[in-house]
C-alpha cells in the first residue's frame, strides 16, 4: 500500500491534554464566573463540569454525536449559581464562560519541542491532516496557527464542526475530502485505539474499513 497522507490526533498525539490541563483550564473558568455567581469551592466547579461531560458522553455514545458543549457550561454556570431548574444562567455569562475555556486552552497547550521537526518531516513525503475529537473548535485552530504549525497541514477537522466524533464515517470523510488522496492511502495516528480504529469496527461503522485508515498509536511524548 502506497502512503499519501497522514491524519494526525490532536490531544494527547501533538499536545498533551490530561487532567493537569483539564484542571487548569477549569481554574480560568472558575476564576471568571466567580464574578458572576455565588463563591463557590472550585472542586464544585470541576466535579459538576466532568459530571455533565460524563453523562453528555453516555447519552451519545451510541449516535457518536459531538457533545453539546455550551449545555455543558451552561449546566455547570447553573448549578453553581443554584439555579432553580427552571431558571437559566445569563446568556452573556455563558458565552463568557466559554471564552474563558477558550482562550485557557490555548494557553496551557504546550508544544512538545520534537512537534515541529516532526511535522516538517512527515509533511517533506505526505499531505498532512489533524484530525480531534473535540466540542470546541476554535481553540484547535488557534492553537495550531499561534505554534505555527499550520504551513505543515494540508487540512484540520474537528468534530465539533461535524457534528460527530471518531469513530463516526463523518469525521474521517472530513478529512479524506480535505486531503485529497484515495482512502486506502491514509495512516491515521492518535493515542485512542478505539476512537481512531477498533472502536469504529465495533460500532458497526464502515470508517475504518470503506475509508481505508491503518491506525498507528502512540502517546504524546514521541513515535
Amino acid at each position: 500500500m502506497t502512503i499519501k497522507a497522514v491524519s494526525l490526533d490532536f490531544a494527547d498525539t501533538l499536545f498533551p491534554h490530561r487532567a493537569r490541563e483539564m484542571e487548569m483550564i477549569l481554574q480560568a473558568v472558575a476564576q471568571y464566573l466567580q464574578a458572576h455567581v455565588p463563591p463557590f469551592e472550585f472542586a464544585r466547579l470541576r466535579d459538576k463540569f466532568l459530571e455533565i461531560r460524563d453523562r453528555q458522553f453516555a447519552q451519545n455514545r451510541a449516535t457518536l454525536r459531538e457533545n453539546d458543549f455550551a449545555a455543558r457550561i451552561a449546566e455547570t454556570a447553573a448549578y453553581l449559581s443554584a439555579a432553580q431548574e427552571d431558571e437559566a444562567v445569563d446568556a452573556a455569562v455563558v458565552d463568557g464562560a466559554a471564552a474563558a475555556y477558550a482562550e485557557a486552552f490555548v494557553g496551557v497547550m504546550r508544544m512538545p519541542e520534537w512537534l515541529p521537526e516532526l511535522l516538517e518531516t512527515l509533511a517533506s513525503r505526505y499531505k498532512l491532516a489533524v484530525v480531534s475529537n473535540y466540542p470546541l473548535a476554535a481553540p484547535i485552530f488557534r492553537t495550531l496557527r499561534e505554534n505555527g504549525l499550520n504551513d505543515y497541514l494540508t487540512t484540520t477537522v474537528v468534530s465539533a464542526d461535524v457534528g460527530f466524533i471518531k469513530p463516526h464515517p463523518a469525521i474521517f470523510d472530513a478529512a479524506l475530502a480535505g486531503l485529497y488522496v484515495p482512502p486506502d492511502q491514509v495512516v491515521q495516528g492518535g493515542d485512542d485505539w478505539d476512537a481512531d480504529s477498533i472502536g469504529a469496527a465495533r460500532a458497526g461503522s464502515s470508517a475504518v474499513r470503506r475509508v481505508g485508515f491503518v491506525c498507528v498509536v502512540w502517546c504524546c511524548g514521541g513515535w
